[in-house]
């Protein structure tokens, strides 16, 4: 029977641009006998109500053979980090299916007591800090990643997080205050001269201080379906591409595109780019899809071999730096450093799809549902 399993990735994991590699870990497909998969991601801004919420939901992993000193230390974690404070924080959680999901996804993250290991082979291993003193007390602890311990736990967490995002919206909108990241920039990294020069290399013209906080911007960055079906562990490795300052994850979604959806989505190409090539519009529409344009039976079917993952990114001048970053349509002008030039591989086959135009993006939010919560249907699918 499948189960149910989920990776709620931390806000240190996010602001210290570990989303891409802890992403790439999770998804990457070790063998034919794993049948864990992704079926939802959603971001939501951690408040002291949802923190002490799931706090309460990991309650008997003592009995379970968690460590209690370890169990303790989650909880005093929990309660510092986001409870004891009025700062304003992402997460990104990622739900995972298959018929052992809750102990292959443990056995991908690790146990937070190896943290430091030179064998490197978890997540936790690779990214976390765990550190005692002589005394054994836990001086340090950064788990980077918080997942159940069984399937009850499980069930809570994603009950918990279905009830919370039917009043939150999919996007994060007005999270980040941009005058404090600019001023962080500048005073704490010594870095404003060195993240201009790059603004100006990706919009090849000067960029001042004072621009930035007036072109704010958000982008769709979309891993479409080829991508996700062959090598998904590539969305981590091209989230690297973005990491850096003045870029920030806030929204994400995992997306089943119907025949209508893709329609209203790339309908303009057919009275543009491809007036005249109907064949291209149709082969695009099958790699989204898996069907014809033109299909009637599945115009509002979605076909569940065939998923994109978008996410939100925002920042000064997002738009045209994303763009910068993934690489033009046309192959001949992919240059190296590009993600469609290092692993896209036609002019159709591309990769990744990125906002054009900063007017765009709510048309791009809204056909992608981001503010429609697919975790209720998902709560009413698996548990009775």
């Amino acid at each position: 029977m499948v189960k149910l399993s989920y990776v709620f990735v931390t806000d240190y994991s996010l602001v210290h641009s570990i989303t891409g590699p802890a992403i790439a870990h999770l998804l990457r497909k070790r063998s034919q006998e794993s049948d864990l998969e992704l079926i939802a991601a959603r971001m939501f801004e951690v408040d002291r109500d949802l923190m002490r919420d799931l706090r309460i939901s990991f309650k008997g992993e003592k009995r379970l053979g968690m460590e209690k000193r370890i169990h303790n230390r989650f909880d005093r974690y929990m309660i510092q980090e986001y409870e004891e404070t009025d700062k304003r924080r992402r997460a990104m959680l990622l739900v995972f299916k298959g018929d052992n999901a809750v102990d292959e996804v443990r056995s991908l993250v690790g146990s937070p007591r190896t943290i430091g290991s030179v064998a490197g082979g978890t997540l936790r291993e690779k990214y976390g800090h765990f550190k005692q003193d002589a005394k054994g007390r836990i001086i340090a602890f950064e788990p980077v990643v918080l997942i159940p311990f069984d399937e009850k736990i499980a069930e809570r967490g994603i009950r918990l997080f279905s009830d919370y995002s039917q009043d939150h919206p999919g996007v994060l909108d007005n999270l980040i205050d941009w005058n404090h990241e600019i001023r962080v920039i500048n005073q704490e990294r010594g870095m404003l001269d060195n993240y201009l020069a790059d603004l100006a290399r990706h919009l090849e013209r000067p960029v001042s201080r004072e621009e930035l906080t007036q072109n704010i911007q958000r982008a769709v960055f979309m891993v479409k379906p080829p991508v996700m079906s062959q090598h998904p562990h590539f969305v981590g490795e091209f989230l690297a591409y973005l990491a850096g300052a003045g870029r920030k994850i806030v929204g994400v979604n995992y997306v089943n595109m119907t025949v209508e959806q893709f329609n209203e989505f790339y309908g303009h190409l057919p009275k543009g780019p491809l007036k005249d090539k109907p064949e291209e519009y149709a082969k695009l529409c099958d790699h989204f899809t898996g069907h014809k344009p033109e299909d009637p039976l599945y115009l509002k079917t979605e076909d569940a071999e065939h998923a994109c993952l978008p996410f939100v990114i925002e920042g000064p001048f997002i738009v045209p730096v994303v763009r910068k970053i993934i690489g033009p349509t046309n192959p001949d002008n992919w240059r190296p450093g590009q993600i469609r030039h290092d692993y896209a591989r036609s002019i159709d086959q591309n990769a990744i799809h990125g906002t054009d135009d900063p007017k765009n993006f709510e048309r791009e939010r809204g056909i992608l549902g981001f503010d429609q919560s697919p975790l209720p249907e998902l709560v009413n699918a698996h548990y009775k």
